[in-house]
């Protein structure tokens, strides 16, 4: 399982292992809606950032921002996956008939 994804399933469980943090001095608004992760250690409850991961506040899907010698690789994904997430949900749900494409008839009585 790859890094990310075992920090995201971490993350999802509540298992504790791993939390979140927002992050300080940066400048793009996609900040505040990824939080850096950070490693919770278990003898002391110290907390060690996660070098180069980042999750989604509302449903904790992880993305790596940075490859392993530093470069940033951009916000284009996080900022895709802010307009699609899955978390986003209506104000106020739909009616069934509403979802339809054509008016259900009832059918005869025997």
């Amino acid at each position: 399982m790859a890094e990310s994804e075992e920090i995201q399933r971490h993350l999802r469980e509540k298992t504790g292992w791993y939390i979140l943090k927002a992050p300080t001095n940066l400048k793009s608004e996609i900040w505040q809606k990824f939080h850096m992760v950070f490693q919770k250690k278990e003898n002391d409850e110290s907390e060690i950032p996660v070098n180069y991961y980042c999750a989604c506040i509302k449903c904790n899907k992880v993305y790596q921002f940075k490859d392993s010698s530093g470069k940033n690789f951009g916000t284009k994904n996080q900022q895709e996956h802010i307009k699609h997430c899955a978390v986003v949900l209506p104000k106020s749900q739909l009616k069934i008939q509403q979802c339809l494409k054509r008016k259900i008839q009832p059918s005869p009585q025997e």
